[in-house]
């Protein structure tokens, strides 16, 4: 009896303190790198070769010590390398929802494992050359539904300030939504241009706390 007093007293406690817990809300931003390659849907053949470098945007709130949950707003530059096109600049932008678990939570020490899926707008402008036609300009716009996986580490060196330095796999589907080529529309069989895209990247920022 006296043990089982004592079991419902340590469990009272426990979770009077988690209930007085406050809960914690972060903001993140910083910078990121990735490396991505292309498969066409068609043949599932490696297209080209990309690299991006974005700035993330993300607000989380903590449901437990270990689970939070928040979203996320990305902008970035890609660069697209192929055989028919010199580095192509192009722009995405993406929003998403996102959920992560605190493998080890330490008041000022995380190591962290997410998953998200977002909704992405790619915008690819680049010159190309064609052997009749010569030198011009394309632009193509997709739209694609996209997922990650991450782990990473936060490190807070003040009570609200704190550093992220994560590692992550992206992957995306994207669809041809519209192409033109120095200003006239190109007409395809849109199925035939869609793309899966996927890669690994490198992220640093800062994260603020409340």
């Amino acid at each position: 009896m006296k043990k089982i007093t004592l079991a419902l007293i340590f469990i009272f406690v426990f979770g009077f303190s988690e209930a007085q817990r406050k809960k914690e809300f972060q903001f993140r931003s910083g910078y990121g790198f990735a490396g991505y390659r292309t498969l066409s849907k068609v043949d599932m053949r490696r297209n080209s070769s990309s690299s991006m470098l974005s700035i993330p945007l993300e607000l989380r709130y903590e449901i437990t010590e270990r689970i939070n949950l928040g979203v996320e707003v990305k902008a970035g530059l890609v660069w697209d390398y192929s055989d028919t096109s010199s580095a192509a600049s192009s722009g995405i932008v993406q929003a998403g929802i996102l959920s992560e678990y605190n493998f080890i939570t330490k008041e000022n020490f995380r190591w962290y494992g997410g998953i998200g899926l977002n909704y992405a707008i790619l915008n690819f402008n680049g010159e190309k050359h064609h052997d009749l036609l010569g030198n011009y300009r394309d632009l193509y716009s997709y739209r694609g539904i996209g997922y990650g996986l991450n782990t990473g580490l936060l490190i807070f060196i003040k009570e609200h300030f704190g550093f992220n330095f994560n590692l992550g796999y992206t992957g995306y589907y994207f669809e041809l939504k519209s192409a033109r080529a120095d200003h006239r529309a190109i007409y395809y069989t849109y199925s035939d241009r869609n793309f899966f895209f996927n890669g690994i990247g490198l992220g640093a920022g800062i994260v603020l706390r409340f």
